[in-house]
């Protein structure tokens, strides 16, 4: 018998996976009406949405930005900017079936990355 912990998982699993492929459907509608730039800085603006819902109680806003090395931080932040950038120019650019393909290599690349860093 499914307890209500695990069906709220469920749930919750499938609302993501229906928004990361409403996603990717709405970066190839777009094609054409904005620039790369734009869709990944609606995309970063539209993210903060889900900032509240992330955050413990007591967390300050303050803490989003807090670390302990800067220079990873920004190194990370600039990352995330070029690879959302680039996947919003490939999606433009691949079939969905390619795009899809690479999407699901995802995790062997972060495995291979974590060993060589």
């Amino acid at each position: 018998m499914r307890t209500d912990n695990t069906m709220k998982g469920l749930i919750l699993a499938f609302a993501s996976f229906a928004a990361y492929s409403w996603s990717d459907a709405s970066v190839k509608l777009l094609h054409g009406t904005m620039s790369a730039y734009q869709a990944a800085c609606l995309g970063a603006i539209f993210g903060l949405i889900g900032l509240p819902f992330l955050m413990k109680r007591g967390d300050r806003w303050t803490d989003v930005f807090a670390t302990t090395n800067r220079p990873l931080w920004l190194l990370r932040f600039a990352s995330q900017a070029f690879g959302t950038i680039g996947s919003v120019t490939a999606f433009t650019h691949l079939s969905m079936a390619e795009a899809f393909a690479l999407i699901f290599l995802l995790p062997s690349f972060v495995t291979i990355m974590s060993v060589i860093f």
